[in-house]
């Protein structure tokens, strides 16, 4: 599943600015060497004015943090917080009613026992982490947004490395304080294969 593309200059000027910031700063030194060349103030004051509107996107992009970079960074707080397990910060980002569904949308069990599960698996197999190797996220006007997250989990089984790669979707709803909830976990796949009633058997 893939979500919908971010909005084309929210995401150029204030998520992704690099590449915008290093064609300023070349444009600017290419305006500077002409300047000097030329021993022209116009294209040297034109190259400072350049250097100068690429700080300035620089500074916006600092300051400036979008809905979808909350989700995302809440997302990645979210799967931090899973090995080792934190329950202070899980009960902070997870709503009470929340259930893990299987990638047909057919329930598996509530959060708070998913995570129970996932506490006994952890006591069981020593050095358990997860590592997110791709995270995208999509909001809207509504008071729901939604992330993909690709991971890959590591473990020891039988003194040997076990890697499993999983991903997940998320529903988060936004309430009257502007803060994000976990309201649904998809579990969409792992090893590329779909979650389904019959493979969890």
């Amino acid at each position: 599943m893939e979500l919908q593309s971010p909005p084309f200059f929210e995401h150029l000027l204030l998520e992704s600015p690099a590449p915008l910031i290093v064609a300023l700063l070349a444009l600017s030194v290419g305006l500077v060497i002409i300047a000097f060349r030329r021993v022209s103030v116009r294209h040297l004051l034109a190259g400072g004015g350049v250097a100068l509107m690429a700080a300035g996107v620089a500074l916006l992009a600092m300051l400036v943090t979008t809905e979808r970079e909350k989700v995302q960074n809440l997302t990645t707080d979210l799967v931090n917080a899973t090995a080792p397990l934190d329950k202070a910060r899980l009960d902070a980002l997870i709503d009470p009613d929340a259930t893990i569904v299987n990638s047909e949308g057919t329930r598996m069990f509530t959060l708070p026992e998913g995570l129970a599960r996932l506490a006994q698996i952890q006591a069981r197999v020593p050095a358990f982490s997860h590592s997110v190797i791709k995270l995208s996220a999509q909001t809207d006007e509504s008071e729901y947004a939604r992330s993909v997250v690709s991971l890959i989990t590591a473990c020891e089984i039988a003194d040997s490395p076990t890697y499993a790669h999983t991903r997940w979707l998320l529903t988060w709803h936004r309430d009257a304080a502007g803060q994000y909830h976990v309201t649904e976990v998809r579990w969409l796949s792992i090893d590329g294969k779909p979650v389904t009633r019959g493979s969890m058997r």
